[in-house]
């Protein structure tokens, strides 16, 4: 896990509907066949994330028809400059549900193995605003009690709690790491709106594929403001 980007990841994601809406067959002949039309799409996904400021479409490719399972999907890459403390170009990936009309970026890197794989396991989801939703049977895995409880670092200022979460993920501490996110509502290292038993299973893991884990913190470099309108993965409708 890239410790720097903490404060970058950890943000709420942008506001957007929940009705499905799927994608019209004209739309989605256009985006696989016109440039333009796909550069439109994309520059609408990141214009709604970040506001139209802080990026701009260098260039992108078309869409490309993609089915896993019963899931159909567009997906396109994007070179993509980003206007903050530190200017960068990235490229990244883009999927749009074709049944649903939902649209997000995901890294490079998680495009590609999509691809290869068909594995949807790690892409983002859309919120479940059903109000009938709580009805259904919870998922026992989030109500399980820490084996012990959480024991979260003193935040005494904004560089201590930086500090504090940096050891918390060096010792892959989770029951920690949960006590300050909202299960549904986090955007974690490149995952949308993961719950809090992602992250554990995410951190165990860890704690099993690293027997040690040590970062270096510098608060005077946490300067970058964090807010519900930015975040390194977008998703809109």
């Amino acid at each position: 896990m890239n410790k720097p980007l903490l404060m970058l990841l950890i943000a709420l994601s942008p506001i957007i509907s929940a009705v499905a809406n799927p994608t019209p067959p004209a739309e989605i002949t256009n985006l696989i066949h016109d440039k333009a039309s796909a550069a439109s799409k994309i520059e609408e996904l990141f214009n709604a994330v970040y506001k139209g400021e802080n990026t701009h479409l260098v260039d992108n490719s078309v869409f490309s028809p993609y089915s896993s399972g019963d899931h159909r999907y567009l997906i396109a890459k994007a070179y993509i400059t980003f206007y903050n403390e530190n200017v960068r170009q990235q490229v990244w990936g883009i999927l749009l549900d074709v049944d649903s009309g939902w649209i997000f970026s995901i890294t490079e890197k998680q495009l590609d193995y999509f691809v290869r794989t068909g594995d949807r396991t790690y892409l983002p989801h859309p919120p479940n605003l059903d109000p009938n939703a709580g009805l259904q049977p919870p998922d026992n895995s989030e109500l399980t009690e820490p084996s012990k409880p959480p024991t979260p670092a003193p935040v005494k200022n904004s560089a201590s709690f930086i500090i504090a979460l940096s050891q918390a993920f060096d010792n892959h501490d989770w029951q920690t790491i949960t006590n300050y996110t909202v299960s549904g509502s986090v955007n974690y290292f490149g995952h949308l709106r993961v719950s809090n038993a992602f992250i554990r299973k995410d951190m165990q893991g860890d704690a099993r594929t690293y027997a040690s884990d040590r970062s270096a913190v510098y608060p005077e470099t946490f300067t970058h403001e964090v807010s519900d309108e930015y975040s390194l993965t977008g998703m809109v409708r």
